[in-house]
């Protein structure tokens, strides 16, 4: 799952998997859900190390890692060191945070230093106390079911009190804002084309699916233009575009359910 997430986003398409016949396991991050968040220091390499101890249990052998936003490079971070089967990503994030923009080859030297400056006052704020005061006011279902409904823009009536819920209970267990205040001002972590330079995992079978209007991902950013031009040079990449957002398989589910399970249906990794 991706920033601010848990299991319960997975919703629409984890019982449809197990339904199929899969066995499906499924865990909230250190830190992120209703999952213990204590003092340290969170990153994408922290949380790629829990999955891969999650695989180590499970026998990466017969495992195929389903990620989306920084969930999505986290699969594929520790899919790069431990591999599984496959791997399945919605709408790839260029890292934990924003920090990986200035690393965008589309900039120039005065956007790239207008953005560090933009990206240092964001820092500022969010150690500052006054992300104590709008944590408070925002951590509440009306608010959240708001956001998410601007994250579903083909389907905002599919955000419901139980989506909303989901997002709202994380957020008032203890240490949560800390962990919050790490995301936004910590490293960023790999990009996604840092991982797979130099044609790393170039047989690995990978299903891409990206929600056409994204905002927060736009398929034209640096992420989605990499990955769909790595579709058209490897043949282990199937790429698919959908109607939604950010989170394609709760706004979408019908569509992101039949591309996953055809995908698995194919076997590619029988031909890797």
């Amino acid at each position: 799952h991706g920033f601010g997430g848990s299991i319960e986003y997975w919703r629409r398409l984890f019982p449809v998997l197990s339904e199929e016949g899969y066995t499906v396991h499924a865990f909230d991050l250190l830190g992120l859900g209703l999952s213990e968040k204590p003092p340290m220091e969170y990153s994408i390499e922290l949380w790629a190390e829990q999955v891969k101890d999650f695989l180590t249990k499970l026998g990466t052998e017969n495992v195929v890692l389903v990620g989306n936003s920084f969930g999505s490079l986290i699969s594929l971070l520790a899919a790069s060191e431990q591999r599984p089967k496959g791997i399945v990503m919605l709408n790839c994030a260029v890292g934990m945070n924003n920090k990986n923009m200035v690393k965008s080859p589309k900039m120039n030297n005065l956007q790239r230093f207008f953005a560090k400056l933009a990206l240092g006052l964001v820092d500022l704020i969010f150690r500052s106390p006054i992300l104590d005061a709008a944590f408070k006011s925002f951590a509440n279902k009306e608010q959240v079911s708001a956001l998410l409904k601007n994250l579903y823009p083909t389907n905002p009536a599919a955000v419901d009190d139980e989506l909303a819920e989901g997002f709202v209970q994380p957020s008032q267990t203890p240490g949560a804002l800390d962990v919050l205040r790490q995301i936004y001002t910590g490293n960023p972590g790999p990009t996604p084309m840092e991982i797979l330079a130099g044609g790393r995992m170039a047989d690995l079978p990978m299903k891409v699916i990206w929600g056409d209007q994204d905002t927060l991902t736009p398929i034209k950013g640096d992420v989605g233009s990499f990955l769909t031009e790595q579709a058209k040079e490897r043949s282990s990449i199937d790429f698919e575009i959908i109607s939604a957002g950010h989170l394609p398989h709760d706004e979408n589910p019908e569509a992101v359910n039949k591309a996953v399970l055809a995908w698995l249906a194919k076997e590619p990794w029988r031909s890797s």
